[in-house]
């Protein structure tokens, strides 16, 4: 005969698990309007809190404490703050003030602080299309660094030993985003530290009091070594990114704002392709106004090149500039016929003083010859 199988069993919903709690734990503290609370009421609360509420509580707590402050533009910001932003304490004590309670000087002050921390997390420059639906490159990048903070923060819950660098390893984080868990961790392993040293900061102390010290410098340890994997991370993947490739710029457009002298009809000359010059050993021009006859000469073996309306990458100890007068048509004449002989005697037999040649080329000058 075949053995019945085992019935097995359901698991337990949220609503089930929420009631078996509040067996354990009681109601939600009450107190009248204007208690003053005392050390051991407080933390009593903050118990009873941490076990039974969640983040949407929490958010739902700060946000009625800033609508009874009528502080709707912090309202507005709360709005776009992530979860793990949130702060669990400080929503506590939001909470116990809603109910009535007067809550310690000190402990409004941690509120305050906390809740500026969590407000100034907001994007301020996400502006969210209605027409459209799509997410924006933003919100998947911070929703990546969520979904993958939520799984290490399951792990940590759950006690299981791991490595935060090998995570971001295997997610193939980029140093960026390495960069935000590292900034995720920080702060909490900064409270975690100042924990567990003197300190007059009584919600700090009612906070982690519960942990005992074996405890809380176990995780103070955990904390750090997660900021310290994550920055880590994000440095060597950094160190071995490699280099941005420059962008390729066309010939046309390093030459659309070249200002030049297309022809001179008295000279019967006109200017060839100015695209030519990106990359050539030698450039030729005239400026037919001032009568002055510059050559170029490269620099270096990528040739000359052009930004704006000027001529760069020259050698500027053998690019000459000289005017030349009387000789004008037959110097010209050398420049557009002659070899590279004629070429390279050219400017020595010009006598002239030489001129600083400053790569400026206007609407006057006549752009003659081009050697690659």
């Amino acid at each position: 005969m075949a053995k019945k199988a085992k019935r097995r069993q359901s698991a337990m919903t949220p609503t089930q698990q929420k009631m078996i709690d509040k067996r354990h734990y009681g109601d939600e503290p009450v107190f009248s309007d204007g208690h003053i609370l005392t050390d051991g009421e407080k933390r009593n609360a903050y118990n009873w809190y941490r076990y039974m509420c969640d983040k949407d509580a929490v958010r739902s707590y700060l946000t009625n404490y800033l609508k009874t402050e009528d502080r709707n533009e912090d309202l507005k910001k709360l709005k776009s703050v992530a979860d793990i932003w949130l702060p669990n304490t400080a929503g506590y004590i939001a909470r116990l003030i809603e109910r009535g309670a007067v809550v310690p000087i000190e402990s409004l002050e941690f509120l305050e602080r906390k809740l500026s921390e969590a407000v100034e997390r907001s994007d301020k420059s996400e502006k969210v299309k209605e027409s459209s639906d799509a997410p924006s490159v933003h919100d998947r990048i911070r929703e990546k660094v969520i979904d993958f903070i939520g799984e290490i923060e399951e792990k940590i819950d759950n006690e299981e030993v791991f490595s935060l660098y090998e995570e971001l390893n295997v997610a193939e984080f980029p140093s960026l985003l390495a960069k935000r868990v590292a900034d995720f961790y920080r702060p909490q392993a900064e409270e975690l530290r100042k924990a567990t040293k003197p300190t007059d900061d009584a919600d700090l102390k009612d906070g982690y009091k519960h942990l005992g010290k074996s405890k809380l410098k176990s995780l103070v340890e955990k904390y750090e070594a997660l900021v310290t994997d994550a920055d880590r991370y994000s440095g060597n993947v950094k160190k071995v990114r490699a280099p941005r490739k420059k962008k390729v710029i066309s010939a046309d457009k390093k030459v659309a704002k070249l200002n030049y002298l297309k022809e001179h009809n008295e000279l019967q000359l006109h200017s060839i392709n100015p695209t030519g010059i990106i990359g050539a050993t030698s450039l030729w021009v005239y400026n037919t106004k001032a009568k002055r006859l510059t050559v170029y000469y490269a620099e270096g073996h990528s040739g000359l090149d052009v930004k704006g309306s000027t001529i760069i990458g020259f050698d500027a100890k053998t690019s000459e500039t000289k005017t030349i007068g009387r000789v004008e048509k037959n110097t010209l004449t050398k420049v557009l016929d002659g070899g590279k002989i004629i070429l390279r005697r050219l400017m020595s037999e010009v006598n002239t003083n030489a001129i600083e040649t400053n790569g400026r080329i206007n609407k006057d000058t006549i752009i003659m010859r081009i050697t690659k």
